[in-house]
């Protein structure tokens, strides 16, 4: 009687195992297709279908219980085990394949199919002449094979956090799977089995939780990660733009749309305006032609940035006209340094004699710079009228 009972309750508590394995894979099942669906991830694919297989597998198991004679027991034939057994085996080949998937990226690999449904054939073929728990052994075995190698293949080729995310899941599940096949392999010598085997899905869910919220960890590490990157071409571009509308193609000067900014961020401030115009250009252009005209431009962009110092702002304001804003510098400290720039420019071998002429005017937290801009351009036309050019 101690005995029949004792066997009773190792039933009950074996299908309860499996129906609260069933009860916690069911929302997991959920979770991988709903992320599946929304993020369109192939690797979440594969997921979902593996889930879909493991529900499935576990389903059979509680459709060979039957009742007789007001007891429970457990009854699983072995068509049933062999069906449980592929469509376990083919959850972990599905996840394996997932972790090549994963550490490829964007980048589809094509399932093996040709291989797969041979090794099923062959696995079918292996349990028809085996008993139940020789068909679990296996079974454990191979799984736990697959799993373990999905944990090396994630450490290995992933090198970030969701890559060892995803191989600690891999690894506490193959382990689970690994101690039942060794807890299993005893029955080829004894014939026994012990009694606690026949309830693991209790322990099989707990490690299938882990391994699932490491898939669900790993994906969502994964997409912030993407998010940052994508922000960060988002900014890098919009620096690129910014620069292309902020900056003369030309010369790499700032131009006329960033001179308010640079006005506002100077109020307050003491230091010289500096317009600038090249001698003569039009006819540099007609006698030369444009692409010559164009380098007397770079010319003296690039020189202007040997003279003045790397916080003054230079400007192309227009065709041949440049604009210089100095703080912190006199007039006659900035008439020098045109002085000598003229004199660098006229004495250059540049294939055309290439001169300029200028225009200063103060500015000072008491002038409005309109009226500053204005002075200095001119005294740049007056400089330029008394050259008669």
């Amino acid at each position: 009687m101690i005995s029949m009972r004792t066997f009773n309750i190792n039933e009950i508590l074996s299908a309860w195992s499996i129906y609260v394995q069933i009860l916690v894979e069911i929302p997991l099942f959920i979770i991988m297709f709903l992320g599946w669906i929304t993020t369109k991830k192939r690797v979440m694919s594969l997921w979902t279908i593996a889930w879909l297989l493991n529900l499935t597998a576990l389903g059979i198991l509680l459709l060979s219980t039957k009742r007789i004679d007001n007891t429970l027991i457990f009854v699983i034939n072995q068509i049933s085990y062999e069906l449980y057994g592929i469509l376990k085996i083919s959850f972990s080949i599905l996840l394996l394949f997932s972790a090549f998937q994963y550490s490829k990226c964007d980048k589809i690999i094509k399932f093996p199919f040709y291989y797969y449904f041979l090794g099923i054939i062959v696995l079918f073929l292996l349990f028809l002449n085996i008993n139940s728990i020789e068909i679990q052994f296996f079974v454990y075995l191979f799984v736990s094979i697959f799993l373990l190698f999905g944990s090396f293949i994630t450490f290995r080729r992933i090198k970030s956090k969701d890559g060892k995310i995803l191989s600690f899941g891999f690894l506490i599940e193959g382990s689970f799977f690994l101690h039942h096949s060794l807890i299993l392999f005893s029955w080829f010598f004894s014939k026994h089995v012990p009694v606690f085997m026949s309830r693991i899905s209790f322990y099989d869910t707990v490690s299938e939780f882990v391994l699932a919220l490491s898939f669900l960890l790993a994906v969502i590490i994964n997409t912030i990660e993407e998010l940052q990157q994508t922000n960060l071409k988002l900014t890098n571009n919009q620096e690129i733009l910014r620069s292309l509308i902020d900056y003369d193609p030309l010369t790499g000067l700032k131009n006329r749309r960033v001179l308010r900014k640079v006005i506002e961020n100077l109020k307050g401030n003491e230091g010289v305006v500096a317009f600038l115009d090249i001698d003569k250009f039009k006819r540099i252009n007609d006698n030369f032609g444009h692409p010559i005209g164009d380098k007397c431009l770079v010319e003296i962009a690039k020189e202007l940035k040997k003279a003045f110092r790397a916080d003054d702002e230079l400007f192309r304001y227009g065709g041949d006209e440049f604009l210089i804003i100095v703080p912190d510098l006199s007039v006659e400290q900035v008439k020098k340094r045109l002085d000598d720039l003229r004199m660098k420019m006229e004495n250059k071998k540049f294939g055309v004699k290439l001169g300029f002429s200028y225009g200063l005017s103060k500015f000072d937290k008491n002038k409005s710079f309109d009226s500053v801009l204005n002075e200095a351009d001119k005294n740049m036309y007056k400089s330029k009228n008394n050259k008669d050019v």
